[in-house]
């Protein structure tokens, strides 16, 4: 199943890569989403327009947001 998942990458950062080693090691192909590095760079509508285009290329079966 191919997964895309909202998760910090930083380290130092709540629920750093929550989701995705687990994901993988089960098979799925896994796209993590920077979400929480990219917010204040892109601002709201900047990080819902990468989302979606990001989504939209990596054509997933399911997303995961929290």
């Amino acid at each position: 199943m191919r997964i895309a998942v909202a998760e910090t990458l930083d380290p130092d950062a709540a629920m750093v890569r929550w989701a995705s080693p687990d994901l993988a090691a089960l098979g799925h192909q896994v796209l993590s989403l920077p979400t929480q590095e990219l917010a204040p760079v892109l601002g709201a509508h900047g990080l819902a327009a990468w989302i979606v285009a990001v989504v939209e290329a990596f054509d997933p079966d399911l997303v995961i947001v929290c």
